[in-house]
């Protein structure tokens, strides 16, 4: 067995067994209008853009060129180079120069439908004119499987207050507790804006996930005692338990390998209940709910976490977080009352959603969230008292507004809609909402068939373009498509995976370690206090740069060094554990001081959005010049956001 591929078969048994499918496909037959000789040996070239894992057999398939093809393209086997498909150069379209202000992307485009290949196998495309070729890819019904279960095992790293033994974490592991402060978490400070003063004295808050690459733990966005705490707002259990709603087969027959694993249930739904369980911490006996656990010194953090010694503290509860308890609590209810082992744990997460809901959020200002939570309620109950008010008089319904992308609402919509007994009027004037969302995304539509418009382009791109591609899939199935097909919403969506996967300007494929899970050109230099913390000589050694037996050709990214001295090269033990999502281009990276070059492009301009993005994670001393983070520090949210929208197209799945 290849070097290579021996440590990809050790890499699927760490991370999910020997349950997990396999990846490799029998080299397919000929096919008959396209036969030829082998071809020489050809450099993998960036100017080839596509989805690096690939693709299923009957989606349509397209490639996107950065240079014009003298010639006709072809698309090769891996096995012996021969040819299954050849498209002539009259059938490939140019697109021109990027026009949008700003720009999404630099130079000119054209792309190269090669839809007729259906064949499962490995091929790569190549233009013979130009002695060049893509990263191999395969098409397969499983293409992605292996993408969305490496995202669902990563939330085992995320894992705070538990060991992450070698069993589960292979060489990523943390034999020893992380955090054990947190069993004795103090106040941080004694009052809120949100109810005053307000001590609840020591407390056990241990367990939850770290929210994004350090350690701490959030419900919301707080700004109490004095500290801005933006993360996560609920959106992550939201997309996990999306995506087994999505493929509930899915992910009953594939095991994570966790400490869990074999208790009857879904991984995913442990992976989840991990998150859940904490969340029942932070809710207090008077019925409020704790909006965070964190440091009060983001610079002392150590790897791997069970070494970081920081004091941990306590926020005090807020409106957001409440409401966002209410609807994760009621979300979840729903979803394991459906297993028979967990039908126990959702009776308690209803009776507790419904206290903090009766004694607290009911009466609380009206907000994003707590219209969420009342549509989570409704939709699991609609007897239950105030919900169906909350929702249908919340007031935007008959204003015909434009909804945004990046909003909580949409989940109220989705989970409203979903009752069978919704108000007609009301659903009727959500259904317009989404669907102006709808026409909103497909006018922004850009040459690889993913754009969004250009504020979303703002920290977290990855996880807009995901949602961008969610809100389609529930758009077609809601009926609120605006002024597009079903099918044309349900292909426009594929095309926000693809662009997750390489089809984008920097052929980027937005994971983790890619190479470990099928596809190639990943991210090996996330930012990240375990995997990514160059001051710590632990993890510069073990998972900064990519393991020196790897396969990436074009590796490093960026070669030579930047305006700061800094080098993309060099090679770790292990690199960083696949599944991780980076946040993505932004054109917060020239504002937010992430000044390198690349992305800061000649004269100190800025490149085009989807351009803006770097495989890096420098910091200068005190990190007042380069703030790389702004890119790479993969959030919980980032990998949720991947995995449901990944859920639709895994094997056997059909939407959400």
């Amino acid at each position: 067995m290849p070097p290579a591929l021996r440590r990809f078969f050790l890499l699927w048994c760490c991370l999910f067994g020997l349950s997990g499918p396999g990846m490799a496909a029998a080299a397919p037959s000929a096919v008959p209008s396209a036969t030829a000789a082998a071809a020489p040996e050809a450099p993998v070239s960036g100017l080839i853009k596509l989805d690096n894992f690939g693709y299923r057999p009957r989606d349509p398939k397209c490639a996107i060129l950065s240079v014009a093809s003298e010639g006709p393209v072809e698309l090769r086997r891996e096995s012996d180079r021969s040819l299954a498909l050849a498209v002539p150069a009259a059938a490939v379209e140019e697109l021109g120069e990027d026009r949008a202000q700003p720009p999404l992307r630099s130079g000119g485009a054209w792309r190269v439908d090669f839809s007729g290949l259906t064949q499962t196998g490995r091929y790569y495309l190549a233009l013979p004119g130009l002695v060049i070729r893509s990263y191999g890819f395969s098409i397969s019904d499983s293409v992605y499987d292996s993408a969305a279960l490496a995202v669902a095992k990563s939330y085992f790293y995320q894992r705070c207050g538990g060991a992450k033994d070698r069993r589960f974490g292979g060489d990523w592991s943390d034999p020893e507790p992380c955090h054990l402060e947190d069993h004795v978490c103090q106040p941080l400070c004694g009052a809120g804006k949100d109810y005053g003063a307000m001590d609840y004295g020591e407390l056990d808050l241990a367990g939850g996930w770290h929210d994004a690459g350090d350690y701490e733990k959030k419900i919301g966005v707080s700004t109490d005692c004095g500290q801005n705490a933006y993360a996560d707002g609920g959106q992550t259990l939201w997309y996990l338990l999306t995506a087994y709603e999505t493929a509930p087969a899915f992910f009953r027959d594939h095991g994570l390998k966790l400490p869990e694993s074999g208790n009857q249930a879904p991984d995913l739904l442990n992976q989840a209940k991990w998150e859940l369980d904490w969340y029942l911490k932070m809710q207090r006996p008077d019925g409020h709910v704790l909006a965070k656990v964190v440091v009060k010194d983001l610079g002392g953090f150590a790897s791997p976490p069970s070494k970081d010694r920081n004091p941990r503290w306590y926020g005090p509860p807020t409106h957001e977080a409440e409401a966002i308890f209410v609807a994760a609590l009621a979300h979840a209810a729903r979803v394991y009352a459906q297993v028979p082992q967990f039908r126990d744990y959702a009776r308690t997460l209803r009776t507790k959603a419904q206290v903090t809901w009766s004694l607290w959020v009911l009466r609380a200002p009206d907000s994003e969230s707590r219209l969420w939570a009342a549509a989570e309620l409704f939709r699991l109950d609609p007897g239950i008292e105030g919900a169906r008010q909350a929702v249908e008089r919340w007031g935007a319904w008959d204003r015909g507004v434009v909804l945004r992308l990046d909003s909580v609402v949409n989940f109220g919509i989705y989970a409203y809609l979903d009752s069978p007994v919704a108000d007609p009027g009301v659903a009727e004037a959500m259904r317009g909402d989404l669907g102006r969302l709808v026409d909103q995304i497909f006018a922004a539509d850009d040459a690889y068939g993913s754009g969004m418009p250009s504020q979303y382009y703002s920290w977290n791109s990855n996880w807009h373009k995901a949602d961008c591609g969610q809100l389609l899939l529930w758009a077609d199935r809601l009926g609120a498509t605006g002024s597009h097909g079903n099918e044309e919403c349900r292909r426009h969506a594929l095309g926000f995976l693809h662009y997750l996967h390489g089809l984008n300007p920097l052929n980027m494929t937005y994971l983790t370690h890619a190479s470990a899970l099928g596809a190639q050109h990943g991210s090996w230099r996330i930012y990240n206090m375990w995997f990514g913390n160059q001051r710590d000589p632990l993890s510069s050694a073990s998972f900064i740069g990519k393991p020196s037996g790897e396969p990436d050709p074009l590796y490093p990214y960026f070669a030579g060094t930047d305006n700061f001295g800094v080098s993309d090269g060099g090679a770790s033990d292990f690199g960083p554990p696949p599944g991780f999502v980076p946040p993505g281009p932004t054109y917060q990276y020239a504002q937010l001081r992430g000044r390198s070059v690349p992305p800061l492009g000649p004269q100190g301009k800025g490149l085009p959005l989807a351009e803006a993005y770097r495989d890096w994670n420098w910091v200068d001393p005190g990190g007042t010049r380069s703030q790389p983070w702004i890119v790479n520090e993969a959030g919980i949210y980032d990998q949720a956001s991947y995995l449901a929208l990944a859920a639709s197209f895994v094997g056997g799945a059909k939407g959400p």
